[in-house]
């Protein structure tokens, strides 16, 4: 196992994870935050179900029956959502959108154009492909997302209203150079309305035209004032810092919004719960936006991390049956993409 630079405060270890990222847009030192850690996924998925439980008991108080509660649908999760998951097997990926993942790559502009078009034309396929087998008609946004989800570089991000899923992707087998080196830590993100509320001013909701929700950002906002919990070299204990980060100016206007979209009828996507996001701006062409908002996202979700040991993580129900994650049926519409599934 490689070594990491481990903070233990009171009984509680941290990982200091540094966002050099967050030079773009903001001045000064790269901030540094202390992040959770644990030495097992079961002792981190433990601390992300008390977090869970502390979000929604309150809703489900006030309001019997909502998609807060446990036993909601998928659908419903989705009429409603509180707070969302995405779990990664390694810390130097964030939750930025594909398409924008560029580095190490020599002409970015290139191979953006690249991204674009086979994320046009694999989400055509799958509509195609839904069309000739009598399945329900699938939206622009619902194609590109099921093609996101089959592995097609994307402005939408996968997320899960399951924390257990965004365990199982958070927890891989080895690869062959991590059972040469030893394994990265995983990580596992949650992010809540409460949260965003918060750090962007007003929200407004609105329904989208394919049954999900947009949540517009009425920023009202010139800085965005972020808490952290950082390191105080000096006094050599955990600070509550906060980060001042300027707002864009295309995030300053009213039409920004977060777009969110579930898939119907893509097995492995409902077994997996999962969730689109997607930052719509009136300019489709504005990444130095989206890049921005979706490290700021990045930098401001709750995370988790722990060392992974080498064997996969089994999402199961209550009842301890492994549940399905990757539906045979869905193999065909596998090969339409032309990728593999993936969160």
């Amino acid at each position: 196992m490689p070594r990491y630079p481990i903070i233990t405060v009171d009984n509680q270890r941290y990982y200091p994870m540094r966002y050099n990222d967050l030079r773009v847009g903001v001045r000064g030192e790269p901030a540094t935050a202390l992040i959770p850690f644990y030495d097992s996924l079961p002792e981190a998925l433990a601390a992300v179900h008390i977090h869970v439980e502390s979000l929604l008991a309150p809703l489900r108080k006030q309001f019997s029956g909502s998609s807060a509660d446990s036993n909601a649908t998928y659908r419903d999760k989705l009429a409603n959502p509180t707070v969302f998951f995405r779990g990664q097997d390694n810390l130097k990926f964030s939750i930025v959108p594909t398409r924008f993942r560029l580095a190490g790559v020599a002409d970015p502009k290139t191979e953006v154009e690249r991204r674009v078009q086979k994320e046009q034309t694999r989400a055509a396929a799958i509509q195609d492909y839904f069309r000739e087998h009598g399945r329900a008609e699938l939206s622009e946004l619902q194609a590109r997302a099921a093609a996101r989800h089959f592995g097609v570089p994307s402005t939408l991000v996968d997320f899960t209203f399951d924390p257990d899923v965004a365990a199982f992707f958070a927890h891989p087998p080895f690869s062959e150079q991590e059972q040469r080196d030893g394994a990265t830590l995983g990580v596992i993100y949650a992010i809540d309305m409460g949260q965003l509320q918060e750090t962007f001013g007003m929200m407004a909701w609105g329904i989208n035209d394919d049954g999900g929700r947009d949540i517009h950002l009425v920023n009202t906002k010139t800085t965005w004032g972020i808490e952290f919990l950082g390191w105080d070299a000096q006094a050599g204990t955990p600070a509550r810092q906060a980060l001042a980060v300027p707002v864009s100016e295309a995030l300053r206007r009213e039409h920004a919004r977060l777009r969110t979209c579930i898939v119907p009828g893509v097995s492995r996507i409902e077994a997996q719960r999962g969730l689109f996001l997607e930052l719509s701006l009136d300019d489709k062409t504005d990444a130095r936006t989206q890049l921005f908002f979706w490290t700021i996202l990045d930098f401001l979700a709750t995370k988790w991390c722990f060392c992974r040991a080498d064997h996969v993580h089994v999402a199961s129900d209550a009842g301890g049956n492994p549940r399905d994650l990757f539906h045979e049926k869905d193999s065909e519409l596998e090969r339409v993409a032309g990728g593999r599934a993936e969160q």
